[in-house]
C-alpha cells in the first residue's frame, strides 16, 4: 500500500468515527431496506445460499406473506416471536416478516434443547414462534412447557419437504399466494431506536440470557 493510498484511507475512517449516528426517531430497519431494493433492483439476487438463490423481489414477498400471517394472528409492533430454524433463505424471509410489522425477533439457538429452549422462549414473553421442519423433533419435546398455546401460535416453515406440518402447528408457505404479498403500511413507523432482536448468552455458566 502506497503512503497516500494509506492517508486516503485514514481520511476516511476518522471521517467515520466523526459520524454522528442516526437518530434514534428515524424511520429505518432491515425490512424497510429490503423493500427499497425490491423497488429499485427487483430481479437482482438477494441471497446465494448453497444451491438457492432468490431475488429482492422474492424475498421481499415473501418477508410479506409471513407479515401478513403474523398480522392476521394478532401480532403488532413490540411483540416477541421466537425464531427457531437453520440457516437457509426462510430463516432470512421469516426474519424480515417479523421486523415488517415492529415486532422483535428471539433469535433461539438451534443447539439448544429441553430446559435451555423453554428458559429462552418463555423468557423474551414470546407471542408466536415460528419454527422449521428440521427442528421439529426437538420443539416437539418441550412444547407443552411453552407459553404458547397449541395449533394457534407455532408456525411451521417447509425445509426439505419431508415432514409434514405436526397436528400443534400451523403451516406458513412462503410462495401461498392467499397471503398478501404486498408491503405494509407499518414498516415506515418502524425506527432506528425500536428493539429488533434478542439474542442469547452461550449459557456456558447457567442458563442462557437475552440482550
Amino acid at each position: 500500500m502506497s503512503f497516500m493510498n494509506l492517508v486516503k484511507d485514514l481520511r476516511v475512517l476518522i471521517a467515520a468515527a466523526r459520524t454522528k449516528p442516526p437518530s434514534s426517531n428515524l424511520p429505518g430497519s432491515m425490512a424497510l431496506l429490503v423493500e427499497i431494493q425490491a423497488s429499485e433492483n427487483p430481479e437482482g439476487i438477494a441471497i446465494l445460499c448453497e444451491d438457492n438463490t432468490i431475488t429482492w423481489r422474492e424475498l421481499n414477498e415473501q418477508a410479506n406473506r409471513v407479515a401478513s400471517k403474523l398480522a392476521a394472528d394478532g401480532i403488532k409492533k413490540g411483540d416477541c416471536v421466537s425464531l427457531f430454524m437453520q440457516n437457509r433463505i426462510s430463516f432470512v424471509s421469516s426474519l424480515l416478516g417479523i421486523h415488517k410489522l415492529g415486532a422483535i425477533a428471539g433469535m433461539i439457538n438451534t443447539n439448544l434443547g429441553k430446559q435451555q429452549l423453554v428458559h429462552c422462549i418463555n423468557l423474551i414473553e414470546s407471542k408466536k414462534c415460528i419454527f422449521g421442519e428440521e427442528l421439529t423433533e426437538a420443539l416437539q419435546g418441550v412444547n407443552n412447557e411453552l407459553n404458547l398455546e397449541d395449533g394457534k401460535d407455532y408456525f411451521f416453515i417447509r425445509d426439505k419437504g419431508e415432514l409434514p406440518p405436526p397436528n400443534w402447528a400451523v403451516e406458513i408457505d412462503l410462495n401461498d399466494d392467499a397471503l398478501s404479498n404486498q408491503n405494509h403500511d407499518i414498516s415506515q413507523t418502524v425506527t432506528m431506536g425500536d428493539v429488533a432482536l434478542f439474542i442469547f448468552t452461550s449459557g456456558t455458566t447457567g442458563l442462557p440470557k437475552a440482550a
